[in-house]
Parts: C-alpha cells; structure tokens; sequence
C-alpha cells in the first residue's frame, strides 16, 4: 500500500512540473528605441528585452515577449493579463501599492529634448506618454505655463517633434539621448539638465502583479545572478556608452 502510495505521488508530482515547465509567461516590454524594437529581419532587441530574456533562462521558464506601450502594460499586468513588466517604470511609492517591484535593474532620470530655437510668445507644447511620471509632473507642476500634449506610444512623440507638432519632449534620459544619436542630422538636443525630483528619477524594476510574491523572488534571484556572473554589463555595453544601473 505504501509503495503504491508513493508510486502515484511520484506521477502527480511529475505532471505538475511538467505542467510548471509547459506554462509560457507573457512578459510586457516597453517598446522604443534602445529598450525593445524588432530588427531589420523581425528578432526581438534591446536592453529590456534581452534583460527579460536572460532573466526567463535564469528562471529556467518559457515566455512571450510582448512589445508594448507603458499604459499598455501597466493595465495588463493589472489585470493579470501578464506576468511581469520591463517597461522602463520607476519605483514610486504610489506605485507600490499597487504592484510588487523587483529589485532594481537601471537607474533613470528624465531630460527635455527639442530644437535649441524655442517659442517665446507662447505657451510650449510638450509631448509625454500617458500615465507616466512626466506626464503627472506637467499636468501638476506645469500645467499653468506649458500645453502637455499626451501619447499612448513613446515612438508617437518623436513623430509629433520631427512634424513640428510639439515643441519638446519630456522623456526617459536614456531613451533620449537615443533619439537624439540617431538623428544627429536634426539639430534636436537635451534641454536644461537631467531632472530627478518629483518621481522624475529613481530606480526602475521588474513590476509584477500583488500577490506574485513567490515569482518575484525568482526575478530578483535572476537579476541576482545576471548582475554577478557578468551578463547585465556586457547587456550594458552593447546598449549605452555609460553605466546604467
């Protein structure tokens, strides 16, 4: 009876992981410049890709890279329509209490770009992407000397700056500076310094949904292994000429 027993506890456990190893996780990635885009033959890249990436090996699991907006992602891992996020999301104490955050895997401070020339009889136009730090700074800080002027996708607001649509950007530092190497031909250029205060910087991590606790820790054990064995720098160079974390 016994052995009978432990024999049949043996195949359930066994169907169990096979069923764990079998489940795709769907991961959200911001999608712009130097954090996920697809090439010229369709291959996922960029920093936050391949960092999800390198974590779902670590974790020795199978996901779905989905390349999204932030508002995209921040509602689908709300309504558990995924499983974790890099999306470039700055840990904020609001944010906290909605979500669970991984340790943190870059650091980022915002910057304005646009032409160096700028209107001076009127109030500027200033592109953000939707439910964004940036986005509520200008709507509570700006909102009585700048027209804030909000897209769902980051790629849309540089559209908008090269149409002459909005006047400037206010965006991810590192995402910037990404734009503005690529289209050195433009004369776009950072405003004024990088900005930190009012949530405008701080550390970004993995979001996951409350209630993941057990799946967070596997992410930060990942990002763990990934910071040490020396994956995350050679990541790190192949994106930015500087240290991001």
């Amino acid at each position: 009876m016994k052995k009978a027993f432990l024999s049949a506890l043996l195949v359930i456990t066994g169907m169990f992981a096979n069923q764990i190893q079998a489940q795709t996780f769907k991961v959200g990635v911001l999608a712009a410049q130097v954090m996920g885009f697809r090439d010229g033959k369709n291959a996922l890249k960029g920093f936050e890709v391949e960092l999800a990436q390198e974590i779902c090996k670590q974790i020795n699991i199978s996901c779905e890279i989905r390349l999204q907006s932030l508002s995209e992602n921040l509602r689908d891992i709300k309504e558990g329509d995924l499983s974790f996020i890099l999306s470039s999301v700055l840990i904020t104490e609001e944010r906290q209490k909605q979500f669970l955050f991984s340790q943190h895997y870059m650091r980022s401070a915002s910057v304005y770009i646009g032409l160096p020339s700028q209107p001076e009889h009127r109030k500027l136009k200033i592109a953000v992407v939707r439910h964004s730090m940036q986005e509520a700074y200008l709507r509570q800080k700006k909102a009585d000397t700048v027209n804030t002027i909000i897209f769902d996708d980051i790629t849309d607001t540089y559209v908008a700056l090269k149409k002459g649509e909005v006047d400037q950007i206010l965006g991810p530092a590192v995402i910037q500076l990404a734009f503005i190497s690529e289209h050195q031909g433009d004369e776009f250029e950072l405003l004024g310094e990088p900005l930190r205060e009012h949530n405008l910087g701080g550390k970004v991590a993995v979001v996951l949904p409350k209630g993941s606790e057990r799946l967070q820790e596997d992410v930060n054990h990942a990002l763990t292994q990934i910071l040490t064995n020396g994956s995350y720098n050679l990541l790190n160079n192949k994106y930015f000429p500087f240290s991001v974390y």
